[in-house]
């Protein structure tokens, strides 16, 4: 896929296969842990003049906000990339990661998150550094993996995601049960490839008895 594209389709999966799609499709009871504000923790500030010091205390549940805010004006996002370079704050660096993404740069989004912590990253969040991961070719079972896991468990995640992760971890009777409650509008050449994965492991379970992908 030519850099271009890489990047146009980068926005959609950080997104939109991230955060939106959680919205979207989360469950009809919310976790407490899956709260998300709708403001953005630059709100008011002129984006492309502005202070955007608000950025260091950036929090979990703003992440989703203020990635939307900044995306929607390339100077802004640039500026906003430029500024956060310093911040170490996890939530901070975990944005800057994805507003790189949607620059168009796969690769360094996937790069800036190494210095996050998985194992404090929120699963709605955690899903989206999954899926990043796999646009940047480093394979399914990347590190944000165990914390993905635990949160379509933990009912974290919307009917598609969590049909996703349940595919990928070879549950492939509860990945059906999903992906047949999920809309078919929203799935991708990713479900088509899971499911088809799933098919083979089905149809070999049912020939010679192997348990597993």
């Amino acid at each position: 896929m030519k850099p271009k594209w890489v990047g146009i389709v980068g926005v959609a999966l950080l997104i939109s296969f991230g955060f939106l799609e959680w919205i979207r499709g989360r469950p009809s009871v919310a976790p407490v842990a899956a709260v998300i504000s709708d403001r953005s923790a630059l709100l008011g500030t002129d984006l492309r003049t502005g202070d955007l010091g608000e950025l260091q205390a950036l929090s979990w549940g703003r992440v989703e906000s203020t990635l939307n805010h900044l995306a929607a004006d390339a100077f802004a996002r640039d500026r906003a990339i430029e500024e956060m370079e310093e911040m170490r704050t996890a939530p901070t660096v975990y944005a800057r990661a994805f507003l790189l993404a949607a620059k168009g740069d796969v690769e360094a989004g996937r790069e800036a998150l190494r210095e996050v912590d998985a194992s404090v990253v929120p699963g709605r969040c955690a899903y989206a550094a999954w899926r990043l991961g796999i646009e940047a070719n480093a394979g399914l079972a990347n590190r944000f993996w165990l914390a993905v896991g635990r949160a379509a468990e933990a009912g974290e995640l919307g009917l598609l995601q969590a049909a996703r992760v349940r595919a990928v971890d070879g549950k492939w009777e509860d990945a059906l049960k999903g992906y047949l409650t999920s809309d078919p509008a929203r799935w991708t050449s990713f479900d088509v490839s899971l499911m088809a994965s799933g098919r083979r492991v089905a149809w070999r379970r049912g020939h010679d008895g192997v348990g597993g992908p």
